[in-house]
């Protein structure tokens, strides 16, 4: 009986684990520890906003330990005595530094890094023959700042040749040469084949003629080309339009004002409206009885 007994016990021992804590129980051991801390430690409760004897300019950690640190210099006192301008005597302006000062037209201008359409010559030279065979034909180097300048260069430069011959572009290397008996022809075919395009990519250019040359333009009777629309204006024009200044936009506004009071007191009342509708009305009637 002892050996079973002891087989039993010792089986039991093997199967009981050990139960690990409750939640409870850590709970409470946790609230315990802390408890502990805060009775051994006592800390006074910290006063709520702004340390005693603080000053603009210094810290409060600072102000509540009563020795300002060694990088601050003393604090608010020690940053006016180093500050620029403080041997003047002038206190340091609060708030926002004024906005820097606009840039003036000049200094815009000076600033400003504009780029310029380039009007390239391609005119080629003629080729030479020499030793060695014929040379590369050589475009003319000319660069113009606007279309009206590259005509003429062309016409100036390029247009004195006897014969009178297109070397542009794809022109110089047509055999036989394009050839024009007369000035007005060579230029005719300037503006139809080479200029028209070549507007067309680039542009006119800017202008530089002078307000003078603006003026005489607007001066001139003849309406402007985009107005009409085979041959029909189909676009009102400005031309001799009355501007009013503010004088006369407000006399103007204070005469409708004034209509506008005297109808309305000239207006008559709902009783004169209605005998005036009635009587319009009898008078339909009886115009439609006597043509009936």
């Amino acid at each position: 009986m002892k050996g079973k007994t002891t087989a039993t016990s010792s089986r039991e021992q093997r199967v009981i684990k050990p139960q690990p804590p409750k939640m409870g129980d850590r709970a409470t051991a946790a609230r315990a520890f802390v408890q502990q801390k805060i009775e051994g430690q006592s800390p006074q409760p910290r006063p709520r906003g702004r340390p005693k004897g603080w000053k603009p300019g210094t810290a409060y950690s600072e102000a509540r330990d009563g020795h300002p640190s060694p990088g601050s210099g003393g604090g608010s006192e020690a940053k006016k005595k180093s500050g620029p301008g403080a041997g003047a005597g002038e206190p340091k302006r609060r708030g926002r530094p004024p906005r820097a000062p606009e840039p003036t037209a000049r200094e815009r201008y000076l600033q400003s890094q504009p780029t310029y359409t380039r009007f390239l010559c391609e005119w080629r030279e003629e080729q030479h023959e020499h030793e060695h065979g014929k040379e590369a034909p050589r475009t003319c180097p000319a660069e113009l700042q606007n279309l009206e300048t590259l005509r003429r260069h062309v016409y100036l430069v390029h247009g004195d040749t006897d014969p009178l011959v297109c070397r542009w572009n794809k022109c110089a290397a047509q055999v036989p040469p394009v050839e024009f008996t007369d000035e007005d022809a060579f230029r005719e075919h300037m503006e139809r084949e080479h200029y028209r395009s070549f507007a067309w990519h680039v542009g006119d250019g800017v202008q530089n003629k002078g307000i003078e040359t603006l003026k005489e333009k607007l001066d001139s009777d003849e309406l402007p080309a985009y107005l009409f629309k085979d041959g029909v204006q189909v676009t009102p024009s400005v031309r001799n339009q009355v501007l009013e200044d503010d004088q006369r936009a407000r006399e103007r506004r204070r005469k409708l004002r004034q209509l506008l009071i005297q109808k309305d007191e000239n207006a008559p009342d709902e009783q004169e409206y209605m005998l005036q509708t009635l009587g319009l009305a009898q008078a339909q009637r009886q115009d439609v009885s006597r043509f009936s």
